[in-house]
């Protein structure tokens, strides 16, 4: 949220003025705000008990649940290769 007192204030230079509330700047923040918005709604609409959100959590279960399955098989090989990787 932008506050009156974030804004350049009358004394400083149009320059100043300009730099800071450039068109490229406030679009950035706009999108910003846009992107966070849509996945604090997408976030709220998960945790309901819906069938759509009830299919979706059991999906990333059992996909989060292979995942670790295949790493803890393969944690030899997996372990070397994060180390020579850093």
């Amino acid at each position: 949220m932008l506050f009156h007192s974030d804004w350049p204030s009358a004394r400083s230079s149009r320059a100043t003025a300009t730099s800071t509330t450039s068109c490229p700047t406030l679009l950035h923040f706009q999108r910003l705000g846009l992107r966070t918005a849509i996945v604090i709604a997408l976030g709220a609409h998960l945790i309901v008990p819906g069938r759509l959100p009830v299919a979706i959590r059991g999906t990333s279960e059992r996909t989060a649940d292979s995942a670790a399955t295949w790493a803890y098989a393969y944690r030899r090989w997996i372990t070397p290769a994060a180390y020579e990787a850093s």
